[in-house]
């Protein structure tokens, strides 16, 4: 086995005219043996290079920040002094992308999203549609990074559009992942999914190793989180079968995925030795996701599933140093929810209480954090003239379901700051609907996922035919929708709803569900907007209406009036 593998410039000149085959070989001799490698490409003077050999190069280091940040540190920032050398406009654009790239990465969102747009900016204009593709593939990644995923999905869906059919398949595949990962963001799994298996189809056909390893990490990962235990166990496994046949090095994340599963398997012997060597290693150094946190918060559960609470406790302590250090306050918020259930897994009540109450609180300020922090990047990001325009287009995007297309939870945060500071309209009235599918678990369990997202797209669009000139309509999450009336009546505004609530109920939805039915149960509430503050207190009643709905039988309406009369 090599102990040290330099990438250098005459490994590089192979690649100009190679076929995809001998490219991922080249990528393989570096994944095996990337703990002892570099890519040195001041290894030649300057003047070695042309821009024949320089396209070769940046056609390996546009996938490397996302495969092995590590490795694409350096030579990141030496391909901009050889772009610069060669003076030939595209190739610095090209440059210009990796290296922000890898400092969006390493922890510099704005500066990193500046330089994406920038890019993606000349390349509108440039007539470059390969640096198009690229700059909204970044974009896509930057917006994911900052929680904007109605944004991410869009320039994901652009960055595939503008990419080539002629594209070498890792670059197809790595467009892929921005999608996915922008569709698990949204919610739309069964969509995501989809792309999922192209990206298995590509990583075979060009036998890319790596390609498959971190696309079956990405899927294992989303299908812990959802609870899907057969599924998460079965990727899982095979990325057990590729890590033992290729001696693959297996990252943190990869460790920790497998980890999460195993504690969803019920196995969290199995889960805590997994993680134990990278737990109990010597030293930390942070990176974009800080990772040995996540790792040591999993094998804390791990370790208080098995009764293991004093060792549990110890890690749990030195992750939150961790976190305090680094400033990793997500991360933080996730701790303040373990050891609330440490405590109570131990019988302490009231501790676990307050430790929950400290959850609370934690989780609150980050939310607020976010939002602040989104604002700033974005403000650093597209507060230039040319970026005004491209900015409104972006916020608006990201006011939207991509699946139905109706408004989201962030336009009804905006709208009900809207109607809360408008002063003049205190003595109007407004109410809240909020509607849940009966049963919808049953329809994806029964038909499919995708059936069920065909249902909810054919339900949005009953909602828009029959209130969309009344109320503001929109996907509050997963199944449940949201109507608000302002300057109605309340006769007018159950009357709407109650023709809505027909209008579903007598929709023909057999060649959807077949035989299954299709319904939904309302809550409504009525109130002067002088009573709303925040989008909660405007929930509140409304939400308990509908879960009274629910209880009653479903497939029924449950209204407060605004005398706290109900009908």
């Amino acid at each position: 086995m090599f102990t040290h593998h330099v990438f250098c410039l005459s490994c590089l000149k192979q690649m100009i005219h190679d076929n995809e085959t001998n490219y991922n070989v080249c990528m393989h001799g570096l994944e095996r043996f990337h703990t002892d490698t570099s890519i040195d490409l001041r290894a030649r003077p300057l003047h070695d290079y042309t821009p024949e050999l320089f396209t070769a190069i940046l056609d390996m280091l546009e996938v490397l920040p996302f495969r092995h940040l590590k490795l694409a540190i350096q030579p990141a920032q030496d391909a901009l002094e050889i772009a610069n050398y060669l003076g030939v406009e595209e190739l610095e654009m090209r440059a210009r992308l990796v290296h922000a790239d890898v400092i969006s990465r390493k922890g510099q969102a704005a500066e990193g999203g500046r330089m994406f747009h920038e890019v993606n900016v000349w390349a509108v204009n440039g007539q470059s549609p390969y640096v198009l593709a690229r700059s909204h593939r970044l974009l896509s990644v930057f917006f994911s990074r900052i929680g904007d995923y109605a944004s991410a999905f869009e320039h994901a869906v652009r960055g595939l559009e503008h990419l080539s059919d002629s594209a070498r398949s890792y670059i197809r595949a790595d467009h892929i992942f921005a999608l996915t990962n922008a569709l698990d963001g949204n919610g739309a799994y069964d969509e995501s999914a989809q792309w999922f298996q192209e990206i298995v189809r590509l990583a075979a056909e060009t036998e890319d190793i790596t390609l498959s390893l971190m696309a079956l990490n990405n899927r294992a990962f989303t299908q812990c989180e959802l609870g899907n235990r057969e599924e998460a166990w079965e990727l899982v496994l095979q990325m057990k079968r590729i890590i033992q046949e290729y001696r693959m090095p297996t990252n943190i994340g990869i460790l920790d995925t497998i980890a999460r599963t195993e504690i969803l398997m019920e196995r969290p012997a199995d889960a805590a030795s997994t993680l134990q060597p990278i737990v109990q290693a010597a030293g930390y150094v942070p990176n974009e996701f800080a990772l040995l946190p996540e790792c040591m918060l999993t094998y804390t559960v791990a370790l208080r599933v098995q009764g293991i609470f004093e060792e549990a406790q110890a890690t749990l302590n030195q992750t939150k140093e961790l976190c305090m250090q680094y400033n990793l306050t997500p991360i933080m918020v996730n701790v303040c929810l373990e050891q609330a259930r440490l405590f109570a897994a131990q019988g302490l009540y009231k501790e676990a209480y307050e430790a929950h109450c400290r959850f609370h609180v934690e989780e609150a300020a980050l939310r607020r954090a976010e939002r602040e922090g989104r604002a700033r990047i974005l403000h650093a990001v597209f507060d230039a003239t040319e970026a005004r325009k491209g900015l409104a287009h972006f916020q608006k995007l990201a006011l939207r379901d991509p699946l139905t297309n109706l408004y989201n939870r962030r336009y009804l945060e905006a709208y009900i700051r809207t109607l809360t500071e408008n002063t003049g309209r205190e003595n109007e009235l407004a109410t809240v609907a909020v509607l849940d599918v009966d049963y919808f678990k049953r329809i994806n369990d029964t038909c499919s996922h995708a059936v069920g997202d065909t249902v909810l797209v054919q339900l949005s669009k009953i909602l828009m035919q029959e209130a969309a000139e009344l109320a503001t309509i929109a996907r509050y999450g997963g199944e449940e929708f949201l109507l608000i009336f302002v300057g109605l009546t309340e006769d007018d505004s159950r009357r709407c709803i109650e023709r809505l609530h027909q209008a579903i109920q007598e929709a023909d939805w057999n060649p959807i569900v077949g035989d299954l039915p299709v319904t939904v149960s309302i809550g409504v509430s009525t109130f002067y907007l002088s009573q709303i503050n925040c989008i909660e207190t405007l929930l509140q009643e409304a939400d308990t209406n509908l879960y009274t709905a629910k209880r009653s039988g479903r497939n029924r309406i449950v209204a407060t009036s605004v005398s706290d009369h109900v009908f």
